[in-house]
C-alpha cells in the first residue's frame, strides 16, 4: 500500500465480499449471522484507549532503540537508560517515565534505521568536527528537516 487511505479503501472492499460469504454449509452469509449476534456484544468504552503495544528497551551507546528489528533515535542524554516505547500502526513513541522524548513514524524495512538530528546536537557540542559525516545529518538533509538554524549550529 501506498497509503493509509489506500489500505482502508481495500479493507472496505474486501470486508463487502466478506458480508456476502457463507460458511460451510450455513444458510445465512456472514452479515446475516452478525445482525444476528450484535445484540450480544458489549458496547464500546466511553473513554478512549490506545490501540498499541508498549516494550522497554534499553538506549544504546548510540542513542538508539531498537524495536522489531529497526532501530530509532533518541536524545543522547538518555543512553544506557531504560524507556518506555509505545507502538501502533503507523508511529512509535518514546517516553522517559510520563514524559514524551521521541517520535518516529513506523520503519518497515528490516534492519531501517531513522535518526532525528536534534537528538544528536548535544554531543555534537564536544565533537563539532563529527556533524558533517554523521548519518543524522544525512537523513535530516534528506528529508529536508535541517534548517538554518541547524547549518547555524
Amino acid at each position: 500500500m501506498d497509503s493509509l487511505d489506500e489500505l482502508i479503501a481495500r479493507l472496505t472492499e474486501f470486508e463487502a465480499k466478506e458480508d456476502e460469504r457463507r460458511i460451510g454449509a450455513r444458510m445465512c452469509t456472514i452479515a446475516q449471522d452478525f445482525v444476528r449476534e450484535a445484540g450480544h456484544l458489549m458496547p464500546l468504552p466511553d473513554v478512549p484507549f490506545a490501540t498499541g503495544i508498549t516494550l522497554t528497551p534499553l538506549v544504546d551507546r548510540y542513542g538508539m532503540v531498537t524495536v522489531k528489528m529497526c532501530r530509532y533515535s533518541v536524545p543522547v542524554r538518555f543512553i544506557d537508560r531504560k524507556v518506555t516505547v509505545t507502538l501502533t500502526c503507523d508511529d512509535l513513541t518514546v517516553y522517559d517515565g510520563r514524559r514524551e522524548i521521541a517520535r518516529h513514524r513506523l520503519l518497515t524495512g528490516h534492519g531501517s534505521e531513522h535518526l532525528v538530528l536534534d537528538h544528536y546536537l548535544e554531543a555534537l557540542l564536544t565533537k563539532p568536527g563529527a556533524l558533517e559525516r554523521s548519518e543524522a545529518l544525512h537523513q535530516a538533509r534528506a528529508e529536508g528537516t535541517f534548517t538554518a538554524v541547524h547549518e547555524a549550529f
